[in-house]
């Protein structure tokens, strides 16, 4: 802005101002003239000033009655009052110390960020010499350039050697230095090692799986990607150590102990069916689920394969989201899980769990489960076969009313079948946000009806045991019948012997191995 203003013959004026003379004071017309020019170019500074500054920065200087008096304003709200400043100053001094070069970074890039730091301390009213930028950036180079920092140092005067003409030594040596690193044994190639370039940043000297700014997602070290990566693969690490149980135990309870945290806990169920088992492994990659049901969300894919201890493999078949019920009545969920039909035990990789911000503590034959926030989840004991197993209590997807039109009925629905009267009381008295307008007429509600129906239990037994031959007589009524009875009956009654297929007749002498109609 003092550049503008200077170009204009304007940065007198603001930087001095003037004075308007006394009402009562004569002048010749020569002052006249000269105190109506200054008057235009205090004017025109304050027009130049109100067009460099934002909605904000306007509001600040509107009042202004001169360029000198907007400036000021302008200072003080941009760089403080002196104790501001002393303390943004200290800051920047701390920050220009505290700079140095990065492994990656070039030395253009660098000095840039030296000559900001330098030039912030400037207009807070504390300029930085170039020798001292010099001694600073020689001082704070990588490992690479010390040879021809300490060249420098000793062949030349740094009181007198500009930041410029140190920053064309310094990016010299740096073009030198990857050019002595293409050469080797692909100079024996038709391009030379100093014309290669490379497509990841696009500078010259080295190959794209040399590049330094490209890192390996494997190790995450620079310098090379994860296919010559020497580190062993992560995904040859997907093998579990899952030892076989050889007594029937019960499942390590997941429990809440009362202490001064906050506990996360699921709730575990002794009564949960065999395969809702989990185990806590350390050397699965993965949370792997054999049972289809379990899952409240599956993505059926090919995942690949899952190999085991004894180098066999299973396949994945899709991944999907697995949901339980906590202790506080809260439900849980445990996502990405394989789902691997073959496998006939859960597991819950811990290696999992602790990317996800989740600690593990193993101690005096007890595993704590934490998440990031030092909150417990988890409490397991080891078992006999030094393993870590619970038992949770799986969310079953259920499909409750899907389109109920009665609003009335809606609420009902969602209060657990609240009495209707007590709906209305809700809706009078504004106890619950949407019942407002709502007619809370008697309705008829099936499942109402139905829960309230009392009945007698069946017996375990029959109450009447037989005890001898043709004691127990099954009859049923059949009909119409034709042709009909001698007596002109059309309805029989059909009677069956559970006990003797033979009935017989004493007083007409007849055995009969058929069933009897009276």
């Amino acid at each position: 802005m003092k550049t503008l203003l200077g170009s204009q013959s304007l940065w007198d004026i603001v930087e001095k101002g003037f004075q308007e003379p006394k009402e009562d004071e004569d002048q010749s017309v020569a002052q006249i003239a000269a105190l109506e020019k200054t008057r235009v170019k205090d004017k025109s500074a304050l027009y130049f000033l109100y067009n460099a500054v934002d909605e904000s920065g306007f509001e600040k200087i509107a009042n202004a009655a001169s360029s000198k008096e907007a400036w000021k304003i302008l200072e003080v709200a941009h760089r403080g009052n002196h104790r501001v400043r002393q303390i943004r100053l200290q800051t920047l001094r701390g920050e220009f110390e505290s700079l140095k070069m990065e492994d990656k970074e070039q030395v253009s890039e660098y000095i840039t960020r030296v000559e900001k730091v330098a030039n912030q301390l400037g207009r807070n009213g504390e300029p930085m010499p170039a020798s001292r930028i010099v001694e600073k950036i020689l001082r704070s180079l990588t490992d690479d350039f010390e040879s021809i920092a300490c060249v420098i140092e000793e062949s030349k005067d740094l009181s007198v050697l500009s930041v410029e003409e140190l920053a064309g030594s310094l990016e010299t040596h740096e073009q030198r230095r990857r050019k002595m690193k293409g050469r080797g044994d692909r100079s024996q190639g038709s391009q030379p090692s100093s014309e290669v370039e490379c497509y990841k940043c696009g500078k010259l000297g080295h190959y794209a799986k040399e590049c330094r700014s490209e890192n390996c997602y494997n190790c995450g070290k620079y310098g090379h990607i994860a296919k010559y990566c020497r580190v062993k693969s992560r995904s040859e690490e997907k093998e579990k150590n899952l030892l076989t149980e050889e007594e029937d135990e019960e499942a390590g309870i997941l429990m809440m102990t009362q202490s001064s945290e906050t506990k996360l806990q699921a709730e575990l169920d002794s009564s949960c069916l065999n395969n809702s088992v989990w185990y806590l492994d350390t050397g699965a990659s993965n949370h792997m689920c054999g049972e289809e049901s379990f899952f409240n969300e599956l993505i059926k894919v090919k995942a690949g394969f899952v190999s085991f201890g004894d180098d066999s493999k299973v396949a994945v078949k899709g991944h999907g989201t697995i949901k339980f019920m906590q202790k506080d009545g809260r439900v849980g969920e445990i996502r990405n899980v394989y789902y691997v039909p073959e496998l006939k035990s859960n597991i819950l990789s811990m290696g999992q769990m602790m990317e996800k911000g989740n600690s593990v503590l193993m101690k005096d034959r007890v595993l704590y489960l934490k998440d990031k926030h030092d909150r417990l989840i988890a409490r397991v004991e080891m078992k006999k076969n030094r393993m870590y197993k619970l038992e949770l209590n799986i969310l079953q997807n259920k499909c409750l009313k899907l389109d109920v039109k009665d609003e009335a009925m809606m609420w009902h629905f969602r209060f657990g079948h609240l009495n209707f009267g007590g709906l209305a009381e809700l809706s009078r008295k504004e106890l619950v946000h949407g019942l407002r307008g709502v007619k809370f007429d008697k309705k008829f509600c099936e499942a109402c009806v139905l829960g309230k129906h009392t009945r007698t239990s069946f017996l375990n037994s029959s109450e009447y045991k037989v005890k001898e031959q043709l004691g127990l007589i099954h009859t049923d009524l059949c009909g119409p019948i034709s042709p009909a009875s001698f007596s002109g009956n059309k309805n029989r009654v059909y009677i069956h012997l559970h006990n003797q297929l033979v009935l017989v007749w004493e007083h007409l002498n007849i055995i009969t191995p058929y069933p009897l109609y009276l």
